[in-house]
């Protein structure tokens, strides 16, 4: 991103963006003005989209699991060209149309699903912030909780059989993983949050995740962003 053309998105303020080559229309009010800018700037979903990019391949299904506006599930869709080999799942009710609005933006077919992923299917409450990105099933300060549909991760997997699970549930991760069964998926790259479930549960999630046969692949790794590969 140039410092000429974010200073241009600034000052003009499109409706509609390009980042990775798919289309985003970021008038939405479930849109913040703080989120805007920072898909002005080009770094929504940065690190998903690289590893993404290096990962994905024809023959994949992807599951994607806190989907916020579509972006890497629209790219994913643009890229495998086959319909209905991308299912974005998405719990918060401000942003679930932005992805339906943006698929149809880029002519690709996702099926798309209301709701918070867990282990059990059913209500569960749902901490939404002012942020989206930052809402999650773990309560936060000054988030205010909603019921939304609970969505059980093996009833996911059984419907759809995805090879691929991308997945930022924002602290969740540490119950969802532990307690579903990821024996069919081949690729995960999941977004763990230190800061929301510790150090000592982030260490035990990723030997987890080994012991069960994921190594990580360290060159696409980042602080919080992992991505695992079954050997």
């Amino acid at each position: 991103m140039t410092k000429l053309k974010l200073l241009a998105r600034r000052l003009l303020k499109p409706k509609i963006i390009k980042e990775h080559g798919v289309l985003l229309d970021i008038s939405s009010s479930g849109v913040s003005p703080q989120l805007r800018d920072f898909l002005y700037q080009g770094q929504y979903e940065k690190q998903e989209m690289f590893i993404l990019k290096e990962t994905l391949d024809d023959h994949d299904t992807l599951l994607d699991i806190g989907a916020g506006i579509g972006l890497t599930s629209i790219w994913a869709a643009k890229r495998l060209r086959s319909v209905q080999r991308v299912y974005a799942v998405e719990a918060s009710p401000r942003i679930i149309e932005s992805i339906a609005v943006n698929a149809a933006l880029n002519k690709v077919d996702i099926v798309i699903k209301w709701g918070a992923v867990t282990i059990n299917p059913g209500d569960a409450d749902f901490y939404m912030t002012p942020h989206f990105w930052s809402s999650s099933l773990l309560p936060k300060e000054g988030a205010q909780p909603i019921k939304v549909p609970s969505i059980s991760l093996d009833d996911l997997i059984k419907e759809h059989r995805p090879t691929y699970i991308m997945m930022d549930v924002e602290g969740a991760e540490y119950m969802i993983l532990q307690n579903s069964d990821l024996s069919t998926i081949q690729k995960l790259c999941v977004e763990i949050h230190p800061h929301y479930i510790g150090l000592e549960k982030t260490i035990e999630l990723i030997g987890y995740l080994s012991d069960i046969g994921f190594n990580a692949e360290k060159h696409l790794c980042s602080e919080n962003g992992f991505f695992f590969h079954r050997s």
